[in-house]
């Protein structure tokens, strides 16, 4: 059975995320946090400051937009404590994310 086209491009998409992405519409039963590092921000803003967390290891770091606000995030997790505990490290690293705070996405 050959995988359709359709089928073999949402996975190539899957693998290769875009530097400014919409937050996906999420509707999973569980709780989802991200760690804002800015927002209500440009949108070329948020795209170099994406460029420059990943430089500094946040590989996970992307534009999030909700109606008009334009957020950049990093990180995935699926309860609050462990976003809580990644934030408090990302603060402590640099004076530069001293204002990053968990956001809940569910």
């Amino acid at each position: 059975a050959t995988p359709s086209p359709a089928a073999s491009g949402r996975a190539k998409e899957a693998a290769v995320p875009s530097l400014a992405e919409s937050a996906p519409a999420i509707q999973s039963q569980q709780d989802e946090y991200c760690i804002v590092m800015a927002s209500a921000i440009s949108m070329k803003n948020a795209e170099n400051l994406v460029k420059q967390l990943n430089e500094d290891g946040f590989v996970s770091a992307r534009v999030m937009v909700t109606g008009k606000m334009v957020r950049v995030v990093v990180g995935h997790y699926t309860n609050e404590a462990e976003a809580n505990e990644a934030s408090s490290e990302i603060r402590n690293r640099s004076k530069a994310y001293r204002d990053a705070w968990v956001f809940h996405l569910s």
